[in-house]
């Protein structure tokens, strides 16, 4: 019987694969996962600064593969309320263009990009939409009032945008 540990962990573009003593995932492993977290909050700003100075514009090319607007999200998974577009926002937000924490404010501001599935009542919804998203776990609210797509929304979601052709 093999007593060795092994472990593998995605946080954002990087990956770590642990095999060894399993006193390192008692020990160690808390101490793995906040470095990871911090250095993938200063992985993209170095990626836009570089490219800045490189050709004087940011790559607009997401690093997941997707390309989609809002509009788009809306239209393939149906969203016909202030809550379901509100999604459709957050995930173009956090999915295609990798942002991490989103105000109410820039939420608002793409859900009127889809131009087809936004009416003017929405914005004033919106708040009311989101704390229903929140109480459903569907997306969290964090520091600074910034909203987020929580892990079971934001992997059910990166399924159905793969599927959009």
């Amino acid at each position: 019987m093999d007593s060795g540990a092994k472990i593998r962990i995605k946080v954002g573009s990087m990956e770590v694969e642990y095999e060894g003593e399993p006193s390192f995932l008692k020990d160690g492993l808390e101490s793995l996962l906040s470095k990871m977290a911090d250095l993938s909050t200063q992985v993209l700003p170095e990626l836009e600064t570089t490219s800045d100075a490189t050709n004087g514009s940011i790559s607009s090319a997401p690093s997941n593969g997707f390309d989609f607007s809002t509009s788009t999200i809306a239209a393939h998974l149906g969203a016909n309320s202030t809550t379901e577009l509100a999604i459709c926002a957050l995930a173009k937000l956090e999915l295609v263009d990798g942002n991490a924490g989103v105000k109410q404010g820039d939420i608002s501001k793409e859900m009127r990009t889809a131009t087809t599935y936004y009416k003017k009542s929405m914005s004033s919804n919106l708040g009311s939409s989101l704390r229903t998203l929140i109480k459903n776990n569907r997306v969290n609210h964090g520091a600074s009032d910034t909203y987020s797509l929580s892990a079971t929304e934001k992997t059910r979601l990166e399924g159905s945008i793969a599927n959009i052709g």
